[in-house]
């Protein structure tokens, strides 16, 4: 009888067929290694008390100088605060002015053409006398008096308008209930008496269908109270009382003043799709939009101009070919810059694009909602400080390689003088800034074709840049991680590294899978989460046809190993600032594969919470039906079944094992262990197989646990197969290690 050692490298190999993968393991959930011994990840329990609304996407742990914790979550629509991990969230979303509400999951185009050529680029810029309605189409709009320019703009384009001053915040979408107005004009003759039920017109803006009772004394206007409201008004708008309805020679006239209802906001995140075009009108695409009510309405916009400009910017196409919509899309999900100037919070959303502050010296700061920032640009990809107290705006104005900063601690002085140290310059890049991190003393920002370094060199040029690597382009914005003077990130097809010098690539063992894996339509949802107490990495993605977070794979950077599993966590930290790391969880009805992220968001998850003893599941628990239900139940350490017959969640697989080449049948009789684990802290499942592509045949369930009294991490096994893969399994709440487990094999003949 051959004693056959099973001891394996750490870290799963999955670049190919699992015949390939002799002497390795193949398949892993849950589990990671330290010092070469294979062990479950640390357990979670479910911390805050309160959902909250929107996908949350970025987390910020941060202390105050008084000593008071704080962490910041960004949603999509939100912005909250918790006190600590187990309480309820505060909501400081800003409100004056208001957030631009971003977008849940976002979509991105994997075809040919589906992504935008060099960002965003050309733009036209049209007034309220240049823009109208074309039959009142609501989803067509021209230019009054001037062609579109047919070079800038093409079908499929992706249309942002922004640009909107003083009418932005006036918007009344839905007015229900009275309204007040300013004094009458032109009130001459008319009949006295009581009117009810008027309709009152207008002309050069788009509300309309308001009503009002209407009192005449004296042959005059007394009296006017708005009815109804009707929809699409803005302040300053002018109503008409026609002559004919209440008599007289001239109709009456008076300006709305306030506006009850509806919303703040043209129509939402403000883009769309152009759907066809020629030079004297755009029709948009409905398939993709932002307005409440599902359509773009551009009478609202001619209506909301009042005064102001607006711009036009498009996202080119590589070519004017029409693509279908459905692949073509290239809408990335919302996520946040978020960071800390001193004590306060710097935040940025991607969609908003404005910097705001939280000042938690406020003398409510929990009543006290973020504000802009004031002097700071707008249209920003994200923010960050430097180490020399320079708040940085990444994209900023919305030119996707614009880097500008403020005065060294003056983040409300923006504009270079010579006696001050703000400043600006454009990366030398093709794409489009992904995401900006700090390395050691110097600013990573890497776009999506490649990453430079930005340092400190002094007055008068204050920030210089250089290239550090090309081909390297980010997969998401939140798909770097950094540790002292190192980041990582995913690619798209490459995982890399900085730690000085160039950018490098990574070799990793399970590149094959994961990158045929990933949902490349929601790549946007990528985020990479450091956890340094055991050297990791953790890179969250959405896989197959999921459209929110559902795996990840884990690079360890000391001892080099790669894992895989899956787990539905939005957003991370690190541990530090709070003993534990955090994460951000779907909500229990939010299974991966629903294609839209359910309202309710999620709860904050405290991580690497370790259990120990024999018989320490938690109480009630059992094995959980889907990935969901893990990633959502509040559960300790690991996810194995209350019965033998259960399959536990924790597990790892091994590539084939065979005697000699694998000529002959092996005979396995029994497994030795080197596990601290007790007599059922893990159990072994044997699948044998007698050629690489055979019929697999999976054993039953074996523990560590003879039975017998002599108990010595023996396990009796009586399985064949020319190649013997194991399958370990945790089915207890509990930690435990497995080192080096061997097997006695007999030799067998060639049949």
């Amino acid at each position: 009888m051959a004693l056959v050692s099973l001891k394996l490298p750490p870290g799963v190999w999955k670049n190919g067929s699992q015949y390939e993968a002799k002497g390795r393991y193949f398949d892993a959930n849950l589990v990671r290694w330290r010092n070469g011994r294979l062990r479950p990840v640390g357990g979670w329990l479910k911390s805050s008390t309160t959902a909250m609304s929107g996908a949350p996407r970025t987390i910020l742990p941060f202390r105050t100088q008084s000593g008071l914790r704080y962490i910041a979550v960004g949603t999509h629509s939100k912005l909250y605060l918790f006190e600590r991990p187990d309480t309820a969230p505060t909501d400081i979303t800003p409100t004056s002015p208001a957030l631009t509400v971003g977008r849940s999951i976002g979509q991105v185009g994997t075809g040919y053409g589906a992504g935008p050529f060099s960002g965003s680029a050309a733009v036209q810029t049209m007034t309220d006398t240049d823009i109208a309605v074309v039959d009142s189409d609501p989803d067509k709009f021209t230019r009054a008096g001037n062609d579109f320019d047919t070079t800038n703009f093409a079908v499929k384009d992706h249309i942002m308008v922004s640009g909107f001053t003083s009418a932005e915040n006036n918007r009344a979408g839905g007015v229900s209930g009275a309204a007040t107005v300013d004094s009458f004009s032109d009130q001459n003759d008319h009949t006295n008496g009581e009117y009810t039920n008027v309709t009152l017109t207008q002309s050069g803006h788009t509300g309309r269908n308001a009503v009002a009772s209407i009192t005449i004394s004296g042959n005059n206007v007394t009296a006017m109270t708005i009815t109804d409201g009707g929809s699409e008004y803005i302040v300053n708008d002018t109503l008409t009382i026609p002559h004919a309805t209440i008599g007289g020679t001239g109709a009456v006239t008076c300006d709305v003043a306030t506006l009850e209802g509806g919303t703040s906001s043209l129509f939402g995140e403000n883009s769309f799709y152009i759907s066809t075009i020629d030079v004297s009108n755009i029709v948009v695409s409905t398939t993709i939009d932002t307005n409440s009510d599902g359509t773009f309405d551009a009478a609202a916009l001619d209506g909301e101009l009042a005064g102001d400009s607006v711009t036009i910017t498009r996202a080119r196409r590589y070519g004017n070919e029409d693509y279908d919509l459905s692949t073509d899309l290239s809408l990335w999900a919302t996520t946040w810059s978020l960071d800390n100037w001193g004590e306060d919070l710097i935040a940025c959303s991607s969609d908003d694009g404005k910097l705001m502050y939280w000042d938690p010296a406020a003398a409510n700061p929990l009543g006290t909602k973020a504000a802009a920032l004031t002097n700071a640009p707008t249209s920003c990809i994200g923010a960050l400080v430097t180490a020399e107290r320079h708040l940085m705006a990444l994209g900023a104005g919305g030119n996707r390689r614009k880097v500008q900063w403020c005065s060294q601690e003056a983040n409300t002085t923006w504009s270079p003088t010579s006696t001050n140290t703000a400043g600006d310059f454009e990366l030398e890049t093709s794409g489009t800034i992904m995401q900006g991190k700090r390395v050691g003393p110097d600013i990573l920002v890497v776009t999506d074709t490649d990453a430079h370094i930005i340092n400190y060199v002094g007055p008068p040029y204050v920030y210089g840049r250089k290239k550090v690597g090309d081909s390297c382009g980010a997969m998401s914005r939140q798909s770097i991680a950094t540790y002292e003077s190192m980041a990582c990130w995913m690619g798209v097809g490459s995982f890399f590294v900085y730690d000085g010098g160039r950018v490098k690539e990574i070799r990793c063992d399970v590149s094959e899978y994961v990158f045929n894996d990933i949902n490349m339509v929601h790549r946007s949802l990528v985020h990479a989460v450091v956890n340094i107490e055991y050297s990791e990495i953790w890179f969250y993605y959405a896989s197959g046809d999921a459209n929110e977070i559902d795996r990840y794979v884990i690079w360890n950077f000391t001892e080099n190993w790669w894992s895989i599993g899956q787990l539905a966590r939005t957003c991370g930290h690190d541990a530090g600032l709070f003993p534990n790391p955090l994460s951000v969880g779907v909500t229990s009805t939010a299974t991966p594969g629903e294609s839209t992220y359910p309202d309710g968001g999620g709860w904050i998850y405290t991580h690497e919470i370790k259990r120990t003893g024999e018989t320490a599941r938690q109480s009630g628990t059992s094995e959980p039906a889907t990935t969901a239900a893990v990633s959502t139940t509040d559960r300790e350490l690991s996810y194995g079944g209350a019965t033998t017959s259960d399959i536990g969640h924790v597990w790892a697989e091994t590539g084939p094992l065979e005697v000699g080449q694998g000529e002959n049948i092996g005979h396995v009789m029994s497994l030795l262990t080197d596990s601290d684990a007790g007599q059922y802290g893990v159990r072994f499942q044997v699948k044998s197989r007698f050629t690489p592509e055979g019929d697999e045949t999976a054993s039953s369930i074996y523990y560590l646990d003879t039975g017998s009294e002599s108990y010595d991490r023996r396990v009796d096994v009586r399985e064949s197969g020319r190649q013997i893969a194991l399958k370990i399994e945790s089915p207890w709440d509990q930690d435990w290690t497995l080192g080096n487990t061997r097997a006695e094999v007999i030799p067998g003949g060639k049949r």
